[in-house]
This record gives structure tokens, sequence and C-alpha cells, in this order.
């Protein structure tokens, strides 16, 4: 592949492994590729690589090492674990939620649930006495079948709601500002490089999110959303 110029040159052999690679073809090879040709990256890389004068280590160095990697190594691995992040959440177009909607999701998957249960209850008996099975329609046994299968849809409804957004989910918001899938990729984002790089870098969350999804994005949306949910989280424990 051709890199464009701005493109550190240590960087551009874990890029092209990316490229190279089926998790990252499809979909996610057009955002990827969009990543590489958006000049605001150059600015990404940039701060990602800089130095500190006064210490000669990375301004935002990685926070994870592995005793046989050095500090560029280590800085390197973690920006490309951020760009995996990146590319995985902008393809799926997640979205952040208020905590209303999820319960109420909730509790309609509830009621959908106990729908199909009640409707597979209501049909058992007849589909054992073999009344469904008349004028050419299916067996009883074929009939019991489709009977399980309710009951089935019913458990996975179910399941979906044990492992719905809790209140102090990253993607749970107090109440929307601008564009939800926007917003929750650069949340992500901001997460992501405070556990590899020690800080939310909220502006550089912004540039890549507005990359990734070729919008434009504020700082202001991952600050605030992951202020709040941290209140939340604080609120929880007293």
């Amino acid at each position: 592949m051709i890199f464009q110029r701005w493109i550190p040159g240590s960087i551009r052999p874990h890029l092209q492994r990316m490229y190279v690679d089926p998790a990252f073809s499809g979909a996610r090879r057009i955002v990827l590729d969009r990543l590489m040709q958006d000049p605001q990256m150059e600015h990404v890389f940039r701060e990602l690589l800089r130095f500190d004068r006064k210490t000669g280590s990375y301004y935002h160095a990685a926070q994870s090492r592995q005793p046989r990697h050095s500090a560029d190594e280590a800085q390197l691995e973690a920006i490309v674990e951020l760009l995996e992040l990146v590319v995985c959440a902008a393809t799926d177009r997640v979205a952040v939620t208020t905590f209303e909607e999820v319960s109420e999701k909730k509790q309609f998957w509830k009621g959908e649930a106990a729908w199909f249960r009640q409707i597979a209850q209501d049909f058992k008996r007849p589909a054992v006495l073999g009344a469904l099975a008349i004028d050419g329609s299916p067996s009883a046994a074929e009939a019991l079948e489709d009977l399980e299968r309710l009951t089935r849809v019913a458990d996975r409804l179910e399941r979906f709601t044990t492992v719905m957004r809790r209140p102090d989910d990253l993607l749970v918001v107090d109440k929307h500002r601008g564009d939800p899938v926007v917003r929750a990729v650069q949340i992500l984002i901001s997460d992501k490089m405070e556990r590899l790089f020690g800080k939310r870098l909220d502006g550089t969350a912004a540039t890549l999110t507005g990359a990734a999804l070729a919008t434009k994005a504020s700082p202001r949306a991952s600050r605030s959303a992951l202020t709040s949910q941290r209140l939340r989280k604080r609120r929880a424990s007293t």
C-alpha cells in the first residue's frame, strides 16, 4: 500500500499488518482507509509520538509495557491497539443511550418474552391432541417443534435483558446531545486512551472520531459524558 507522507515511518509496518489482517477487511477496511487518508491524522500521530524534552520519554507514554519491549515498541503497540478500537467502534456504529431508554427496551423485551410463552402454552394442548394437524397443516410433531422455537426465542429475549447497559455503563448518558453514534465512538476512544496512555486526550479523541466517521466532533462530547459517568459511579458507591 502507499502511505501518505505524514504517516510516521515507525508505524507503517504495523499499519501494513492491519491491512492484510482479514479482521480488518470489508466495512472495517473502509474506515481504516478513511483514517489513513485524513490529513487530521497527522496531528494524532504527532501527539501520540511526541517526546517530553525534560525527561526524554514520550509525553503520553504507554502505560503497559512487556518486559522484552522497548519504550518505542510499547508506544507503537499502544497506538495500533487504539486504532483497532477506533476502526471497530466506527464500523459497528455503537450509540449512546439514556438509562430510561434502556429500561423501556428491557420492559418491552420482557413483555415480548411473556407473550411468546403464552402463545406456546395456548397452542401446546391442541398440538398434543393433534388438532393442529388438520387439512394439510403441519403434523403434531412439527407443530410442537415450532412451539419449542417460540420458547427458545422467549429465553433469548430474557437473556438480553440481563446483559443490557447498567446506569454506570460508559455509553449511558444523562441526556442526548448531538449525534448518539458520534458521541458513543468518541467516549470509547477517550476511555481507551486513558487506559493506554494515562490521559483521556479529549481533543485527540475528537479528531479520531471525526476522521473515522467522516464528520465533526467536539472534545466536549467525551469530556461531559465521562465526567457525568464518574459522578454516577461515585454516588452509587456512597
